[in-house]
Protein backbone atom coordinates (compact mmCIF):
# COMPACT_ATOMS: atom_id res chain seq x y z
CA UNK A 1 0.00 0.00 0.00
CA UNK A 2 1.57 3.06 -1.31
CA UNK A 3 1.75 6.16 1.55
CA UNK A 4 -0.24 9.03 0.31
CA UNK A 5 -2.21 12.04 1.60
CA UNK A 6 -5.09 9.46 2.36
CA UNK A 7 -2.66 7.56 4.75
CA UNK A 8 -3.01 10.45 7.14
CA UNK A 9 -6.90 9.65 8.15
CA UNK A 10 -5.60 6.28 8.29
CA UNK A 11 -2.81 6.71 10.82
CA UNK A 12 -5.77 8.97 12.86
CA UNK A 13 -8.14 5.68 12.91
CA UNK A 14 -5.72 3.32 13.78
CA UNK A 15 -4.34 6.09 16.53
CA UNK A 16 -7.93 6.32 18.41
CA UNK A 17 -8.26 2.42 17.85
CA UNK A 18 -5.12 1.95 19.71
CA UNK A 19 -6.39 4.49 22.15
CA UNK A 20 -9.53 2.90 22.94
CA UNK A 21 -7.55 -0.59 23.98
CA UNK A 22 -5.74 1.79 26.41
CA UNK A 23 -7.95 4.57 28.01
CA UNK A 24 -6.89 4.61 32.21
CA UNK A 25 -3.62 4.45 31.00
CA UNK A 26 -3.09 6.16 27.86
CA UNK A 27 -5.12 9.28 29.91
CA UNK A 28 -3.80 8.67 32.86
CA UNK A 29 -0.39 9.54 31.49
CA UNK A 30 -1.50 12.38 29.99
CA UNK A 31 -2.76 13.65 32.73
CA UNK A 32 0.84 14.33 34.03
CA UNK A 33 1.42 17.18 31.46
CA UNK A 34 -2.56 18.63 31.23
CA UNK A 35 -3.11 18.94 34.97
CA UNK A 36 0.23 20.94 35.87
CA UNK A 37 -0.37 22.23 32.58
CA UNK A 38 -4.27 23.99 33.91
CA UNK A 39 -2.25 25.37 36.18
CA UNK A 40 0.53 26.89 34.94
CA UNK A 41 -1.55 28.59 31.65
CA UNK A 42 -4.25 29.91 34.25
CA UNK A 43 -1.81 31.27 36.71
CA UNK A 44 0.53 33.02 34.03
CA UNK A 45 -2.71 34.69 32.23
CA UNK A 46 -3.93 35.94 35.79
CA UNK A 47 -0.72 37.38 36.06
CA UNK A 48 -0.31 39.15 32.92
CA UNK A 49 2.53 36.49 31.31
CA UNK A 50 0.26 35.15 28.72
CA UNK A 51 3.11 35.57 25.85
CA UNK A 52 5.12 33.35 28.30
CA UNK A 53 2.58 30.58 28.83
CA UNK A 54 2.82 30.59 24.68
CA UNK A 55 6.75 30.46 24.85
CA UNK A 56 6.29 26.92 27.52
CA UNK A 57 4.18 25.79 25.25
CA UNK A 58 5.57 25.88 22.04
CA UNK A 59 8.67 24.54 24.00
CA UNK A 60 6.37 21.36 24.95
CA UNK A 61 5.70 20.65 21.24
CA UNK A 62 9.79 20.30 20.83
CA UNK A 63 10.28 18.10 23.42
CA UNK A 64 6.82 15.87 22.98
CA UNK A 65 8.10 13.07 20.90
CA UNK A 66 10.38 11.79 24.23
CA UNK A 67 8.03 12.55 26.90
CA UNK A 68 5.29 10.74 24.64
CA UNK A 69 7.68 7.67 23.86
CA UNK A 70 5.77 5.88 26.36
CA UNK A 71 2.49 5.91 23.93
CA UNK A 72 4.98 3.95 21.20
CA UNK A 73 5.68 1.61 24.13
CA UNK A 74 2.25 0.72 24.61
CA UNK A 75 1.36 1.01 20.85
CA UNK A 76 4.37 -1.96 20.59
CA UNK A 77 3.74 -4.08 23.44
CA UNK A 78 0.23 -3.64 24.14
CA UNK A 79 -2.09 -2.45 26.96
CA UNK A 80 -0.03 -5.14 29.30
CA UNK A 81 3.13 -3.49 28.80
CA UNK A 82 1.64 0.00 31.17
CA UNK A 83 3.54 -1.51 34.46
CA UNK A 84 6.54 -0.41 32.47
CA UNK A 85 5.93 2.55 30.70
CA UNK A 86 9.03 4.20 31.23
CA UNK A 87 11.32 1.40 30.65
CA UNK A 88 12.10 2.80 27.40
CA UNK A 89 15.72 2.27 25.55
CA UNK A 90 18.95 4.24 26.66
CA UNK A 91 18.89 5.25 22.93
CA UNK A 92 15.55 7.14 23.64
CA UNK A 93 17.10 8.87 26.59
CA UNK A 94 19.59 10.41 24.54
CA UNK A 95 17.06 11.46 21.56
CA UNK A 96 15.34 12.98 24.72
CA UNK A 97 18.97 15.05 26.20
CA UNK A 98 18.68 16.28 22.11
CA UNK A 99 14.98 17.28 21.84
CA UNK A 100 15.66 18.86 25.80
CA UNK A 101 18.35 21.05 23.96
CA UNK A 102 15.82 22.35 21.57
CA UNK A 103 13.68 23.18 23.82
CA UNK A 104 16.23 24.55 25.96
CA UNK A 105 17.22 26.61 23.12
CA UNK A 106 13.83 28.08 22.35
CA UNK A 107 13.12 29.31 25.64
CA UNK A 108 16.36 30.81 26.01
CA UNK A 109 16.01 32.51 22.55
CA UNK A 110 12.28 33.12 22.84
CA UNK A 111 12.55 34.66 26.25
CA UNK A 112 15.25 37.27 24.95
CA UNK A 113 13.37 38.42 22.46
CA UNK A 114 10.55 38.67 24.63
CA UNK A 115 13.02 40.91 27.06
CA UNK A 116 13.67 43.08 23.66
CA UNK A 117 10.09 43.65 23.29
CA UNK A 118 8.61 44.06 26.58
CA UNK A 119 11.51 44.13 29.06
CA UNK A 120 10.27 41.12 31.16
CA UNK A 121 6.96 43.10 32.02
CA UNK A 122 3.75 41.48 32.24
CA UNK A 123 1.23 42.50 29.70
CA UNK A 124 -2.40 42.41 31.88
CA UNK A 125 -3.72 44.39 28.17
CA UNK A 126 -2.33 41.82 25.85
CA UNK A 127 -5.28 41.70 23.51
CA UNK A 128 -6.76 44.88 24.06
CA UNK A 129 -5.41 46.16 20.84
CA UNK A 130 -3.48 49.48 20.95
CA UNK A 131 1.02 49.41 20.38
CA UNK A 132 1.22 46.22 22.82
CA UNK A 133 -0.39 43.95 20.74
CA UNK A 134 1.08 45.55 17.67
CA UNK A 135 4.53 44.67 19.61
CA UNK A 136 3.08 41.17 20.58
CA UNK A 137 2.18 40.59 17.33
CA UNK A 138 5.65 41.25 15.89
CA UNK A 139 7.17 39.01 18.81
CA UNK A 140 5.28 36.17 17.46
CA UNK A 141 6.39 36.44 14.07
CA UNK A 142 10.25 36.55 14.98
CA UNK A 143 9.25 34.06 17.34
CA UNK A 144 7.29 31.61 15.28
CA UNK A 145 10.23 31.80 12.56
CA UNK A 146 12.72 30.43 15.42
CA UNK A 147 10.34 27.63 16.42
CA UNK A 148 10.09 26.79 12.72
CA UNK A 149 13.46 26.01 12.12
CA UNK A 150 13.69 24.13 15.17
CA UNK A 151 11.01 22.24 14.57
CA UNK A 152 12.52 21.20 11.93
CA UNK A 153 15.44 19.86 13.54
CA UNK A 154 13.01 17.96 15.50
CA UNK A 155 11.33 16.65 12.90
CA UNK A 156 13.64 15.28 10.95
CA UNK A 157 15.90 13.72 13.96
CA UNK A 158 12.99 12.38 16.30
CA UNK A 159 9.93 11.63 14.76
CA UNK A 160 10.34 8.13 13.39
CA UNK A 161 14.04 7.53 15.58
CA UNK A 162 11.95 6.93 18.75
CA UNK A 163 9.39 4.01 16.92
CA UNK A 164 11.85 2.42 15.94
CA UNK A 165 14.58 2.23 18.75
CA UNK A 166 11.73 0.78 20.67
CA UNK A 167 10.06 -0.97 18.26
CA UNK A 168 13.29 -2.43 16.21
CA UNK A 169 15.82 -2.24 18.28
CA UNK A 170 17.65 0.13 16.74
CA UNK A 171 20.98 2.03 18.04
CA UNK A 172 20.99 5.82 17.99
CA UNK A 173 22.76 5.99 14.52
CA UNK A 174 20.74 3.78 12.89
CA UNK A 175 17.36 4.83 14.16
CA UNK A 176 18.24 8.34 13.34
CA UNK A 177 18.98 7.01 9.53
CA UNK A 178 15.88 5.44 9.55
CA UNK A 179 13.96 8.50 10.56
CA UNK A 180 15.73 10.28 7.43
CA UNK A 181 15.51 7.65 5.13
CA UNK A 182 11.30 8.26 5.66
CA UNK A 183 11.63 11.76 5.50
CA UNK A 184 13.86 11.38 2.07
CA UNK A 185 11.45 8.87 0.30
CA UNK A 186 8.87 10.87 1.25
CA UNK A 187 9.52 14.76 2.15
CA UNK A 188 6.10 16.17 1.20
CA UNK A 189 3.91 13.74 3.67
CA UNK A 190 6.71 14.00 5.97
CA UNK A 191 6.52 17.15 6.69
CA UNK A 192 2.89 17.21 6.44
CA UNK A 193 2.61 15.24 8.83
CA UNK A 194 4.68 16.66 10.98
CA UNK A 195 3.35 19.88 10.45
CA UNK A 196 -0.62 18.62 11.70
CA UNK A 197 1.16 17.08 14.69
CA UNK A 198 2.74 20.41 15.64
CA UNK A 199 -0.86 22.55 15.01
CA UNK A 200 -2.56 20.45 16.62
CA UNK A 201 -0.72 19.89 19.90
CA UNK A 202 -0.17 23.49 19.88
CA UNK A 203 -3.69 24.18 19.31
CA UNK A 204 -4.62 22.05 22.03
CA UNK A 205 -2.06 23.59 24.56
CA UNK A 206 -3.25 26.93 23.89
CA UNK A 207 -6.61 26.94 23.09
CA UNK A 208 -8.41 23.32 24.81
CA UNK A 209 -5.62 21.93 27.02
CA UNK A 210 -8.20 19.38 28.90
CA UNK A 211 -8.71 17.21 25.71
CA UNK A 212 -4.93 16.59 25.68
CA UNK A 213 -5.95 13.99 27.72
CA UNK A 214 -7.16 11.99 25.15
CA UNK A 215 -5.75 13.97 21.33
CA UNK A 216 -2.36 13.77 23.25
CA UNK A 217 -2.30 9.76 23.33
CA UNK A 218 -4.61 9.57 19.82
CA UNK A 219 -1.70 11.57 18.43
CA UNK A 220 1.09 9.85 19.97
CA UNK A 221 -0.30 6.43 18.94
CA UNK A 222 -1.26 7.79 15.35
CA UNK A 223 2.84 8.46 14.76
CA UNK A 224 3.25 5.03 15.92
CA UNK A 225 1.30 3.58 13.34
CA UNK A 226 2.45 6.62 10.20
CA UNK A 227 6.01 4.47 11.77
CA UNK A 228 4.89 1.06 11.22
CA UNK A 229 3.43 1.82 7.25
CA UNK A 230 6.29 3.68 6.54
CA UNK A 231 8.84 0.90 7.98
CA UNK A 232 6.60 -1.77 5.97
CA UNK A 233 7.11 0.24 2.65
CA UNK A 234 10.98 0.46 3.43
CA UNK A 235 11.28 -2.84 3.90
CA UNK A 236 8.98 -4.04 0.35
CA UNK A 237 11.19 -2.03 -1.11
CA UNK A 238 14.56 -3.17 0.43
Amino acid sequence: MAAGLSSIGRWLGDGYRLFSRSRGVSMGYAALFVLPGLALEYGLLAMGYGLYYFILAAGFVLIAPFLFAPYARLASQGAGAGGGLFRLPPVVWVIGVVCGALFLIWVTDAFIIYSVYFGFQPLPDLFAGGETSSRAMRFLGYAALLGLVLSLVTLFVTTYSIPSAIHQGHGLVDAIVFNAGCAWHHPGLVLLWGLLLAVCMLTILLLALPLGLVVFPVLAYANFSSYRELAALRENNS
